[in-house]
């Protein structure tokens, strides 16, 4: 019988581990602040690049491309978004298989939109996002000392909670130890270490409700508040701990569905503020 449930222990401990990845995976790579991975072809020669969405406020943003074929040649449009300004032009310069330029470094939370634009003899190519500017956001650098236990109590917090879930679904578990370790690690890692992280990377420790609609913020606080009303049933031996163990979950897994920065913080130009719940 012991065999049986330390079996069955492994096995959503692994399952844990294997939703936790794909969330984290799905969440990371569908935010606004992803590079975008372009291969593509001009007149037969094959075109890679890695363009950012994200990059600090201590250098210019390298935009590389890598395009063997030295008759290719091209350009970067660019502009501050929402500033009003005329759209310029910086040249791509050859270096060796790459082709180069640095569009000026922002202001935190500034934002540039930019398009590439590549020629080869009377073949042109253009890398954008699905027709439309990619948007690239500013911030200050965040010390290694804050941004590692951040990410390390948000990842291994959501383990937990993943684990804690499972063992409520299929083996009719719902300890108080599991829903603490959960709801502890997310509220370090989301609500202590997160916050200073954004003051470092923004220069405000808050944007969600009620200061401001940073999404990021705001499905924190609701993700938080699920686990707590779960930790609180469970230390009151109520029957609902287990249904709301599962609420918790499903909670959680609509926060990690919801792409990272989304909402997040955005410098208005014309005012010099910073503002949140912008989509661009």
């Amino acid at each position: 019988m012991k065999g049986i449930e330390l079996k069955n222990n492994k096995i959503l401990w692994v399952a844990a581990v294997i939703l936790t990845l794909a969330a984290a995976f799905w969440q990371r790579a569908s935010g606004p602040t992803h590079p975008v991975r372009i291969k593509a072809e001009i007149s037969d020669t094959a075109v890679k690049a890695k363009l950012l969405r994200s990059h600090n406020t201590d250098s210019d943003l390298e935009v590389e491309i890598k395009a063997d074929d030295k008759s290719v040649t091209g350009a970067v449009q660019w502009r501050r978004l929402n500033a009003g300004d005329t759209w310029s032009y910086m040249p791509l310069v050859r270096d060796g298989e790459l082709l180069r330029s640095a569009l000026p470094k922002q202001k935190s939370a500034g934002k540039i939109e930019y398009i590439v634009h590549l020629k080869k003899g009377e073949h042109g190519l253009t890398l954008d996002k699905n027709s439309q500017p990619i948007v690239a956001r500013f911030k200050d650098p965040v010390p290694a000392a804050v941004l590692i236990p951040h990410i390390f109590c948000m990842f291994f917090g959501l383990i937990w909670a993943m684990r804690t879930s499972l063992g409520a679904i299929f083996a009719s578990e719902f300890q108080t130890r599991r829903i603490a370790i959960s709801l502890g690690m997310l509220s370090i890692g989301g609500l202590i270490l997160g916050p200073v992280v954004q003051k470092y990377a923004f220069g405000v420790y808050w944007s969600g409700w009620p200061l401001g609609s940073d999404w990021t913020d705001n499905k924190l606080a609701l993700m938080v508040l699920a686990w707590l009303i779960a930790l609180i049933l469970s230390v009151k031996k109520q029957a609902l701990t287990r249904v709301f163990v599962v609420v918790a979950l499903l909670v959680t897994l609509t926060v990690y569905l919801i792409p990272h920065s989304m909402g997040g913080s955005t410098l208005d130009y014309s005012t010099g503020k910073t503002e949140t719940g912008m989509q661009q």
